[in-house]
């Protein structure tokens, strides 16, 4: 969406897909079994992220149209907070937050984005960056290959030259 508003960022490396790093969460206690199940319900979620995709998706190939249910647009500290609280029936969100939601509240995963969504990670800077400090970005890159994101695929020449 920045991108495409003319934002001056460009993306210089990216993870392949992870579809299982988002998913749609309930409670542990909670009577919702399948998406269908969420008609009528009140689903927290991130607005215009990759989770509002996932929802969208989820719901079409399960026959629901996205007017069925209500949407409440949260950052994921406060839809933790009103998932915590019972003040929404389901979160759609990502990891890390995923992941730590399940541990510390036993959420379950209703469903994740395998087979609906490739859920990519990009990683950005700002285009007079990129062009003064590919050198720079380079060494970034070296080291998530190397340390923290063994897969990501560089895509710095794309823009720098």
């Amino acid at each position: 969406f920045a991108q495409a508003a003319d934002a001056p960022l460009v993306y210089f490396a990216n993870e392949p897909a992870n579809p299982k790093g988002e998913a749609i969460l309930v409670p542990k206690d909670s009577k919702i079994k399948s998406i269908k199940d969420l008609k009528g319900k009140k689903v927290a979620l991130n607005k215009g992220s990759n989770v509002h995709y996932l929802l969208v998706r989820a719901l079409e190939e399960n026959g629901l149209k996205y007017e069925e249910i209500e949407t409440a647009f949260l950052p994921p500290s406060d839809a933790r907070t009103a998932f915590e609280k019972g003040a929404v029936d389901a979160w759609v969100i990502w990891d890390p937050y995923l992941a730590e939601a399940q541990k510390q509240t036993g959420a379950r995963i209703l469903l994740d984005g395998t087979g609906l969504v490739h859920n990519r990670e990009y990683f950005l800077t700002s285009k007079s960056f990129a062009k003064k400090h590919p050198d720079i970005l380079d060494i970034v890159i070296e080291e998530l290959e190397k340390e923290v994101r063994p897969s990501c695929r560089c895509t710095t020449r794309l823009f720098c030259q």
